[in-house]
């Protein structure tokens, strides 16, 4: 008997004393894991998509083709502005527009998808419009072999309000052109639409231009942007001197337009030829441009700022800016895509 009161006495002790023990193994464990945890904490390794190959392909289909530009619809249509025409691609087949269908065997140099999806093609013998399964001529309404330098659309833009803007014509013939609410209205020199346009451009009201933002009487325009203020910044080409920068804004109903002051070096900027615009998320406004060794010039809202992006990757001549859900800006230089995002530069060679 006294022996199983002894077993019975030690198993007691041994169950309580093993408790204790489990005890503190469990909060030694517990601890030393919130430690490791608390020194190495968890971030997951995202892939760059612009580093990834398979998302690259080329297309036999625009093989040889001389593709001009491209835009893309919310129905996911990309567009293509060629040599001689236009292709749509809906991610499966392939629609080609030309003389044997519905437009013409002309070079296609600008695309513009509109706040109502439509599609715009700006071309060296005017502006069309594709809707309805078909392509219409919207300007001119006529023509006249000795204006043909007119009808030639140098720059295409949708605005937020559903509004075409055009850069037209060159020399004594260009201006811009404003297609809202189906009114087409060109702005140009007092000199070019008194001797040029009057009586010869129909169906379109003609408005002229403050002296002070021309050259020589003359209204070329290079790129036209329009910001998320509803400014429309301008850049013209003043050969051989660089032209000038500035922004109008459009009066809520009607066709007027205020001016900015004319920008130039004196403000902190420097341009070139082929002036291009962006605009990243903090509202800055971004001017690159075709000359080598120009750099880019960044406005705030008050005053602008210059730097060299050839001192930190040693190119200086940019051929495109693009900017992507206001988060950042893509710089294209001849064999290198640049992307400025959170305030810092990635290099794709």
């Amino acid at each position: 008997m006294a022996m199983k009161g002894s077993v019975k006495v030690w198993n007691i002790s041994f169950l309580y004393f093993f408790s204790i023990i489990k005890f503190f193994v469990f909060v030694f464990c517990l601890l030393v894991t919130t430690h490791l945890y608390s020194q190495r904490p968890y971030n997951p390794v995202t892939v760059d998509p612009l580093s990834e190959p398979w998302r690259w392909k080329q297309y036999p289909e625009l093989l040889g083709k001389g593709i001009r530009c491209m835009a893309e619809t919310n129905d996911g249509s990309i567009w293509f502005g060629i040599d001689k025409g236009i292709i749509r691609y809906y991610g499966i087949n392939w629609q080609v527009f030309n003389k044997e269908n519905g437009f013409l065997d002309i070079p296609v140099n600008h695309l513009c998808k509109a706040k109502d999806q439509s599609m715009y093609a700006g071309t060296d013998s005017g502006l069309y419009h594709y809707s309805g399964n078909k392509w219409i001529r919207v300007f001119p309404a006529n023509t006249h072999t000795y204006l043909s330098k007119t009808y030639q659309i140098n720059c295409l833009k949708a605005l937020s309000d559903g509004s075409i803007v055009a850069s037209i014509g060159l020399n004594m013939y260009g201006g811009l052109l404003l297609l809202r609410n189906n009114k087409i209205t060109i702005y140009s020199s007092k000199k070019t639409v008194e001797r040029i346009f009057v009586g010869n451009l129909l169906n379109v009201t003609l408005e002229i231009v403050p002296p002070g933002y021309l050259f020589k009487d003359k209204l070329n325009i290079e790129e036209l942007f329009e910001d998320r203020q509803d400014r429309i910044w301008v850049a013209t080409r003043n050969v051989p001197k660089p032209g000038n920068i500035f922004y109008i804004q459009l009066l809520k109903g009607s066709d007027s337009i205020i001016y900015s002051k004319v920008f130039d070096e004196k403000d902190g900027l420097k341009q070139g030829r082929t002036t291009l615009f962006g605009q990243t998320k903090d509202n800055n406004i971004w001017m690159v441009n075709g000359d080598y060794d120009v750099g880019v010039s960044v406005y705030d809202g008050k005053k602008w700022a210059y730097f060299k992006p050839g001192d930190r990757f040693g190119e200086d001549d940019m051929h495109s800016i693009h900017s992507r859900n206001s988060r950042w800006n893509t710089l294209d230089w001849w064999i290198r895509c640049i992307i400025f995002s959170e305030k810092r530069f990635l290099v794709y060679i």
